[in-house]
């Protein structure tokens, strides 16, 4: 599926407004196949919450979507302060068409050994943005 840049501009409105409430919505993607265009309705769940060590799980509406949604996941500092030694990484830990769990990672490079680790309870926001059919 093919994504336009006012795709991406729309999606980060979406997700930098999303303040601890979820936001659901409809999207209509245009698919083309061969000379046809298809209009094919589809889903987008947005959401912010605070990062709690262990990972958090973001659960959509019931029966929003008929299968997984392709989910984004971006992170935003908020107790940890920047430094150039210093790495985090989202990982979906495992994602359905009711849920998605998400876990943050940190990577410390020190001189000559290198720790990953979980991220701390408020070390980050964790901003979550799903689009299905």
């Amino acid at each position: 599926m093919k994504y336009s840049i006012k795709f991406f501009i729309l999606l980060n409105i979406i997700i930098a407004g999303c303040n601890a409430v979820p936001l659901t919505g409809h999207w209509e993607a245009k698919k083309q196949i061969g000379m046809r265009t298809d209009h094919q309705p589809s889903n987008f769940y947005a959401e912010r919450l605070s990062y709690r060590k262990g990972g958090l799980t973001f659960t959509y509406p019931k029966d929003y979507f008929a299968s997984e949604p392709c989910v984004y996941v971006t992170i935003e500092l908020k107790g940890l302060r920047y430094s150039s030694d210093l790495i985090i990484s989202p990982v979906i830990k495992s994602s359905t068409s009711n849920n998605v769990t998400v876990y943050i990672h940190k990577e410390e490079a020190g001189y000559l050994l290198n720790s990953i680790d979980e991220a701390d309870s408020d070390d980050v926001y964790v901003h979550l943005f799903a689009l299905g059919f």
